[in-house]
């Protein structure tokens, strides 16, 4: 795997994260200023959690890519 293509993939896996943690905490904080029980709140939830399994899901990707980086790095 290029060099180039790692660091792309690490970087955007980056981004991804950074913005499904700044999505989850504005999440969080909306739903607690919104009526409880409404369907608003209920949204702002289901958003929270979208957005907690992007974070998880990016991990994943971080974690392959190094996996993948450091076999290629043996068969070199």
């Amino acid at each position: 795997m290029p060099e180039e293509t790692v660091e792309f993939v690490e970087n955007s896996v980056e981004v991804v994260e950074h913005v499904a943690e700044a999505t989850e905490k504005l999440a969080a904080n909306v739903a607690k200023q919104l009526p409880e029980d409404g369907s608003l709140q209920t949204a702002v939830e289901e958003i929270e959690h979208i957005a907690e399994v992007v974070d998880a899901d990016a991990e994943k990707v971080e974690a392959v890519t190094e996996k993948v980086c450091f076999c290629s790095l043996l068969f070199l």
